[in-house]
């Protein structure tokens, strides 16, 4: 209830019309227009980013999954850029490769652990600690010419590559 001489009112106060002028026009509701394709990559950008791919397969050095980073990379730019999305398939198509392979010289190797106890485990242990010693020398070279050529703006293919990814 409103006191004596007072007006409820109810919500926002409105100005009163002048003589002769009319009320604004009420705004008209605006849609936002769905975002376009994203803008391509400079020739620069392209060759960087391609580098930066090759090189985050090293991220193991520093305890990252080197595969994180290259999906990351590929995932985010590749619809930009035909020359990040080759990079970013080749990249992946080795991690993945690399993980693979690392699996099978690991599972190996802990046969050959577990058989040494018979002397016979040796004969597959050793091998396996070989093999995975191999696998990252390959990889950390790899890498290294994968970035390089990357960076010269040349495609780059990965040897022992398991194509997953087309």
């Amino acid at each position: 209830m409103a006191p004596e001489g007072v007006k409820a009112v109810s919500g926002p106060p409105r100005p009163a019309k002048l003589a002769g002028m009319e009320s604004p026009p009420e705004p008209a509701s605006v849609t936002p227009s769905p975002p376009g394709p994203p803008a391509p990559l400079r020739p620069e950008d392209e060759r960087v980013l391609a580098t930066l791919i090759h090189l985050c397969g090293l991220l193991w050095v520093v305890g990252i999954p080197g595969i994180v980073g290259v999906l990351l990379i590929w995932l985010l730019k590749r619809d930009q850029s035909t020359f990040v999305d080759y990079h970013g398939k080749e990249a992946m198509n080795f991690q993945i490769s690399l993980l693979i392979y690392s699996v099978a010289i690991a599972g190996v190797a802990m046969i050959g652990f577990i058989l040494t106890i018979v002397l016979v485990g040796f004969l597959l242990f050793i091998p396996a600690i070989l093999a995975g010693v191999a696998l990252v020398i390959l990889q950390i070279v790899t890498a290294i010419l994968g970035a390089i050529e990357a960076n010269q703006g040349r495609h780059y293919r990965y040897p022992l590559s398991i194509r997953l990814i087309h």
